[in-house]
């Protein structure tokens, strides 16, 4: 009977102290929404609009090189500079976006740096559609940089493109590249090769798109 007793005891000295222990949780983390950070529909005709965003939260700004120069508008050039074309397509576009003009990069090509602040996002991805004429480049080439001067591809699963006649969709994660967070010097590049030297023939980009979650 003594023992039950004891036993009895125990058992509620147990209930008690369970009772006024706190037991730690583990935190709840909430990811951020997914955001559009910069996007280029390129369906201004404003010549001192179109390499700059449509829709942005933070700086972006795009520059087109060929022969080694920074190239401007095009006006009524034929070779190495960039304009609109009205051969744009709903690939790629935001729900808001009609489809409608793209840019035009004239051969010969060398780069096109998208410069993107990724100031307050994480987990980026950039998106386009991209389609060439029979003399364009037939191969981009894509890297980033997170100190705006050094570009590299490493962490990249893919940075080779092949371009054909139609409009395409590329996309590049970049949600495993911890440097390119919360980054107001982030930048990327796209690199033309094979057939960017010929002197007719162009790349056209429509629907460019930086994402990201908000921080």
């Amino acid at each position: 009977m003594f023992r039950i007793i004891i036993y009895f005891i125990i058992l509620l000295l147990g209930f008690s102290c369970t009772k006024d222990r706190i037991i730690p949780q583990e935190p709840t983390i909430i990811d951020g929404e997914l955001a559009v950070i910069n996007f280029w529909d390129f369906n201004t005709t404003n010549p001192s609009d179109i390499l700059i965003p449509s829709e942005s939260v933070t700086k972006g700004e795009l520059t087109y090189f060929g022969n080694e120069i920074q190239l401007e508008y095009c006006d009524g050039g034929n070779q190495s500079c960039w304009e609109t074309v009205n051969d744009g397509t709903d690939l790629n576009a935001l729900e808001t976006t009609v489809s409608g003009r793209a840019l035009r990069l004239r051969n010969p090509a060398d780069e096109l740096i998208i410069s993107s602040s990724t100031a307050g996002f994480y987990d980026i991805e950039t998106s386009f559609a991209v389609k060439r004429t029979g003399s364009g480049a037939q191969t981009l080439h894509l890297f980033y940089t997170t100190d705006g001067s050094n570009f590299g591809y490493a962490g990249l699963e893919e940075n080779v493109f092949t371009v054909t006649e139609d409009y395409q969709l590329i996309e590049l994660d970049l949600t495993n590249i911890a440097a390119a967070n919360n980054n107001p010097q982030f930048k990327l590049k796209i690199v033309f090769k094979d057939g960017n030297n010929n002197n007719s023939g162009n790349t056209r980009f429509d629907n460019l798109l930086i994402t990201g979650k908000s921080l």
